[in-house]
């Protein structure tokens, strides 16, 4: 897919975020994995204070570069999605196209994640998370290998190995991971590797990928008063 096209693809489920999660300019959202930035450029355009986190020093620095051009204020971080250390900075988190989640060595790593997610959300912040949905695999015969090994070649430089790890869920499993870190799933959303969230089919077992919109769950805390004794 042609990067123009994948940067419009990507503008237009911003936009179709922005919509579904009823999000107003100034709200703090937080982009994770975000690679490229295209989400992240599209939301700010709309007024949102965006803090775009990626493991790649190359890529954020050629999103700071990026932001430049466009003239957007953006936060831009370094960090590893399963060490997230923010306490309810962010009104609203994204974490897209298997850009953390759904791609780590095991189940733990991916909770790590979810956890970390809820301690970054203010109470009743939502959550929109992609991941590889395993009924598609199951569908099209795909060996159930967890670790997809590829050769990848950077300008100038030898050939290097990449290990890419991909975790294939259920719909009932994300729902169930959420509730443990204290999320409430609340509706499901299907696409393709040419689609996008701007299309809002349903989740069906032709998609390779799911979305989840999620909440988090605000804790009631209850506390006893003591009995005045009358004397």
């Amino acid at each position: 897919m042609a990067a123009d096209d994948e940067a419009t693809r990507k503008a237009e489920e911003a936009q179709a975020l922005i919509e579904m999660l009823g999000l107003k300019p100034g709200w703090r959202v937080l982009d994770v994995g975000c690679g490229a930035a295209h989400h992240a450029f599209a939301l700010a355009q709309a007024g949102l204070q965006i803090a775009a986190l990626d493991i790649s020093r190359r890529t954020l620095a050629e999103g700071r570069a990026r932001a430049r051009e466009l003239g957007l204020q953006l936060r831009f971080i370094e960090g590893d999605a399963r060490e997230l250390r923010f306490r309810e900075e962010f009104d609203a988190a994204l974490v897209l196209w298997l850009s953390a989640f759904s791609e780590t060595p095991a189940d733990e790593e991916d909770e790590k994640i979810l956890d970390g997610l809820c301690r970054s959300l203010v109470p009743e912040g939502k959550l929109v998370l992609d991941f590889w949905h395993a009924p598609y695999a199951l569908q099209n015969g795909l060996v159930p290998d967890l670790t997809t090994l590829r050769t990848a070649t950077l300008e100038g430089e030898p050939p290097q190995q990449i290990t890419r790890h991909c975790r294939w869920y259920v719909a009932p499993e994300v729902t169930a991971m959420l509730a443990r870190a204290g999320f409430e799933a609340l509706e499901y959303y299907g696409k393709s590797f040419d689609t996008s969230l701007s299309q809002r089919e349903p989740l069906a077992a032709h998609h390779p990928l799911g979305t989840v919109i999620a909440e988090k769950v605000v804790r009631v805390v209850r506390v006893r008063r003591k009995r005045r004794r009358h004397s």
